[in-house]
């Protein structure tokens, strides 16, 4: 196994992602590419109860080619494997219960299975693969330098999760390294960096009725996008398209382009298949977008219920800056879930008017006037801190109205909540995910994951089909 480190950014990378096998993993980490892997099969069943998994359900009946090679989960559908990384795609980022800070399993792990599914391509084969998406990912963001540099453009920080998504899949293809540098380069040029507009999803009244329940969609609308667009660039590569070899750090690449001519990370090929990056992953604890004061709400009811806003005089939220996105602090009225996902106000008062947060509380919260009356009696303010879960960054007082207060913070919100790195840790998450799943069926997807090393895509994806 080389460690590579000369020739183009891409020839680099192509070479490591062709040379690794599932028994070149540390222990360690082959278990946590199997957690990242059951983590997303929990964000998908979680979905299925949100009010957008009517339109990717609806959406995914178009596409339906009846003896297609690759599976739509949560239908029971089948079409071409680009297809059904899409449709995959926007399940598994559905519910906001991914991979953070960067949603990388979102892209990658609905690729890869999809071109896994239709190529019968054994568990260890997707297992390396995953591992390799990951690693890729990490490489290339390096420190989320470049994540940081794409979102102070208004760009979505999550794309550069395409390039592992798209190495892995050409793994998986079995393309040579020439292959895979060119779907590199694809990749490249076919990615969506999108824009964070949707972020700015506040609505006047006749907005509202227009985006009725689901609100905007362009969230998961963009990853399960990139999702397809990582299997086409390995086609498009294993069918003899080409691409330039300073993709990444040409004058006009990647980095110059997205990242205002930063250059290519020092670290990006430092010790490549020796030290991997899968260990510092985390996980969205709850869903929506910045969530950690939701710990705080939690700590705090358990210690006086609130019944109503009636009952409170004001809160204050601290938390780490939300830059430009300001759905982050928008105070409601809520008229759709996209708007809820967004809000801290949101999640907050939702926790403390419900006692906890999950995907069933968002759904009974939206719209509910008790969290919105809640809501706008929320002050935002802003902390110092690393955008990353590792920072815990987040604290929360309420002021009740007979003037007594309670003043919770998230630091001793446990390591496993925010980064599971046991089956034990991941399983507790899991089953909080899949809600009204039976526990044999809960039980029967893990121990598949579990021993994934001998199972396949196409078992996988018998598993995670629940057509209503």
């Amino acid at each position: 196994m080389p460690n590579t480190g000369s020739g183009s950014a891409t020839r680099q990378l192509a070479e490591f992602a062709a040379s690794i096998k599932f028994s070149d993993l540390p222990a360690d980490d082959q278990v946590r590419t199997k957690l990242r892997l059951l983590n997303v099969a929990g964000s998908v069943l979680a979905a299925r109860r949100l009010a957008g998994a009517r339109l990717v359900r609806s959406y995914s009946d178009t596409l339906d080619a009846g003896g297609g090679s690759s599976s739509f989960w949560l239908t029971g559908k089948r079409g071409r494997p680009e297809d059904a990384a899409f449709v995959n795609g926007m399940w598994a980022h559905l519910a906001l219960l991914d991979d953070t800070v960067t949603h990388t399993g979102t892209m990658l792990i609905p690729a890869a299975l999809a071109i896994a599914e239709a190529r019968e391509c054994s568990g260890e084969d997707v297992l390396a693969a995953l591992a390799v998406g990951y690693e890729i990912t990490a490489r290339i963001e390096a420190g989320l330098m470049l994540a940081s540099a794409v979102t102070l453009q208004g760009f979505r920080h999550s794309w550069p999760g395409v390039f592992g998504a798209a190495v892995a899949t050409a793994k998986l293809m079995g393309l040579p390294v020439n292959g895979i540098m060119d779907t590199l380069a694809l990749i490249s040029t076919l990615a969506v960096p999108g824009t964070m507009a949707w972020y700015c999803n506040w609505a006047d009244a006749e907005e509202a009725e227009r985006l009725g329940t689901t609100g905007v969609t362009e969230r998961y609308l963009q990853l399960g996008a990139n999702a397809k667009n990582a299997v086409l660039a390995a086609s498009l590569a294993e069918g003899g398209f080409h691409g330039t070899s300073v993709a990444l750090e040409g004058e006009c690449g990647v980095y110059a382009v997205y990242a205002n001519g930063m250059g290519l990370p020092p670290d990006l090929s430092y010790r490549l298949g020796e030290e991997w990056h899968l260990a510092p992953i985390g996980v969205k604890p709850y869903p929506g977008s910045w969530v950690i004061p939701v710990y705080c709400a939690e700590r705090i009811v358990r210690q006086r219920a609130i019944q109503s806003a009636a009952d409170v005089d004001h809160i204050r939220v601290d938390m780490v800056t939300w830059k430009r996105n300001q759905a982050v602090v928008f105070p409601g009225p809520f008229t759709n879930q996209e708007q809820a996902l967004a809000s801290t106000p949101f999640n907050v008062a939702a926790t403390l008017i419900f006692g906890k947060y999950d995907v069933d509380v968002l759904a009974r919260a939206t719209g509910d006037t008790r969290v919105d009356e809640l809501a706008a009696k929320i002050r935002i303010g802003a902390m110092p801190g690393a955008v990353t879960p590792e920072a815990r960054a987040g604290v929360v007082e309420v002021v009740f109205a007979d003037g007594t207060s309670i003043r919770e913070d998230a630091s001793s919100m446990p390591s496993s909540v925010l980064r599971p790195d046991t089956w034990a840790d991941m399983n507790t998450r899991f089953d909080g995910m899949c809600g009204d799943e039976s526990a044999d069926s809960r039980r029967a997807v893990s121990e598949y994951i579990e021993h994934f090393e001998h199972g396949t895509a196409a078992g996988l994806a018998d598993l995670l089909q629940r057509p209503e």
